[in-house]
């Protein structure tokens, strides 16, 4: 169980696909139960970016909570690196 005051506000920065937000994340913020979320996407670069941020959105939006929920889209792509580890 995670300790959490509900009346701080999450942001969730959406870079990743549709099913990997059921798995680790939705079913997280479920048991968080936020009073606030912003959802920040990035501009979709394909098609199917474009999709899963749909169906990532009409999830949040069909949430059965007591949420006030904010999505903000970006005017461009920001590009996410990731630096392996030497």
């Amino acid at each position: 169980m995670i300790k959490y005051n509900t009346k701080t506000p999450i942001l969730l920065i959406i870079e990743v696909k549709y099913e990997v937000i059921i798995k680790l994340t939705y079913n997280m913020l479920r048991q968080l139960n936020p009073q606030r979320l912003s959802l920040f996407y990035n501009l979709p670069v394909s098609e199917a970016e474009k999709i899963s941020q749909e169906r990532i959105q009409a999830l949040f939006s069909e949430a059965d909570r007591n949420c006030n929920i904010k999505s903000f889209h970006s005017s461009a792509h920001l590009a996410c690196i990731i630096h392996k580890a030497a």
